[in-house]
């Protein structure tokens, strides 16, 4: 087994995902996004003919920190089914981390919490935008040292009831000066950068959070133009026109079976002003929706004590994915 390093990704370091027995519809779920601003190097395993049999991407983003200790991340990670082989990667990549002074390793991430993150416990079912990974790469991470720091699900909502639709918050927050409308797709940038500017302020005290440009936030978002509804990425204003919420969802394009939408994110304005907005635009989503023959809604990724996942519960949905995110004391 030979390791390298190198300090950039170029298009060789996502060929393993050819060679790892994806079917085609897993291929497709693979990401080659990251964050560029944070990539510190890269780490190559190879088997004793020159195969590449492993790879990560290794990121110092001083932003993510477990209590008060900074720590680096692993992200992009693909590997055969080889405890040797993830074990020596992890090794050099800790290695680097002490180097600098660092004492925890958290993954997978790739770079920030804004690009994909985290492993499922298994594969199916699958929906669109949920990222495919073998499922041996949970045990590697076990065998490997590592241990869960964070937990995650995704839900499906099967009931579709818009119950809270006409309730006593929806009636406050009109007499507010409430407007919710769909997004502008002729005007797709500006639109984005209020949601950029939104996010930034919602998310802030997030789990794991780190800023991000409006330049890459515009080209994570760019990627979904021509897959998104515009009838189904709702925006809340207030009387002087601000956005103080969104919720941004998308077509299942992997299911076959029914009509379903992911909430891909959904955010409103911090404090008590506009608490429950995201039941409110919830709520609204879900009635157009039926009306356009969908029969569930997915709430993907949510942190186990967060928001999404408290108003995924009142919308009675149930799980049908768990996540973890793992760390390492190096």
């Amino acid at each position: 087994m030979t390791i390298k390093i190198e300090n950039q990704i170029d298009d060789k370091f996502f060929e393993i995902v050819q060679s790892l027995d994806y079917s085609p519809a897993e291929l497709k779920s693979k990401s080659q996004q990251y964050d560029v601003d944070h990539l510190y190097c890269t780490i190559k395993s190879f088997d004793e003919n020159g195969k590449l049999v492993g790879r990560l991407a290794l990121f110092d983003n001083a932003y993510i920190k477990i209590g008060n200790q900074p720590a680096m991340t692993i992200g992009l990670f693909e590997c055969v089914d080889d405890t040797k082989i993830a074990q020596g990667m992890f090794q050099k990549a800790a290695s680097i981390a002490m180097d600098k002074g660092i004492r925890k390793l958290i993954g997978p991430i790739n770079g920030s919490t804004w690009y994909n993150y985290r492993l499922r416990e298994k594969n199916e079912p699958m929906f669109f935008s949920d990222e495919t990974y073998k499922d041996y790469y949970t045990q590697l991470f076990l065998d490997c040292g590592f241990s869960t720091l964070a937990t995650y699900y995704s839900a499906i909502d099967r009931t579709m009831i818009d119950r809270l639709e006409s309730d006593a918050i929806t009636s406050m927050h009109m007499k507010q000066g409430l407007h919710i409308r769909e997004i502008d797709a002729n005007n797709f940038d500006e639109e984005l950068r209020r949601i950029y500017e939104l996010s930034i302020v919602a998310f802030k005290n997030n789990y794991l959070y780190s800023p991000i440009s409006y330049q890459s936030f515009l080209q994570k978002y760019q990627a979904l133009r021509p897959i998104m509804d515009p009838r189904y990425v709702l925006m809340a204003e207030d009387d002087r026109g601000n956005l103080v919420g969104f919720l941004f969802c998308i077509h299942d394009h992997c299911n076959v079976n029914e009509r379903s939408l992911i909430v891909k994110t959904m955010a409103r304005m911090p404090g008590t002003e506009w608490a429950g907005l995201g039941r409110v635009l919830s709520s609204r989503l879900i009635y157009r929706a039926k009306n356009e023959g969908y029969t569930s809604m997915i709430h993907a990724f949510m942190h186990s004590d967060n928001t999404s996942h408290s108003i995924s519960s009142k919308q009675i949905a149930s799980h049908i994915k768990k996540y973890h995110l793992y760390e390492k004391e190096i």
